[in-house]
């Protein structure tokens, strides 16, 4: 996990870390949507800053789950 001011390891499977909150984004990687400030679909590329310093990459099969996401937290 990468975030302002946090950046946490873990050893083990993403298959087995259960939480709701979160998303899988790629391979070794999860999120936490909340924090999403703009998501750049043609590059699959997600930012939590306005200044795109933090950022990570999303992988193709996991772009649609997050767009669904992400527009159902907008609706509410």
């Amino acid at each position: 996990m990468v975030g302002r001011n946090l950046h946490v390891e873990t050893h083990g499977e993403l298959a087995n870390y259960d939480d709701t909150s979160l998303l899988k984004v790629n391979r070794g990687l999860v999120i936490n949507p909340a924090n999403v400030v703009e998501l750049d679909t043609k590059n699959r590329r997600v930012y939590f800053d306005q200044e795109h310093i933090v950022a990570c990459d999303i992988s193709f099969r996991h772009l649609k789950e997050l767009r669904k996401h992400l527009d159902e937290d907008v609706m509410k």
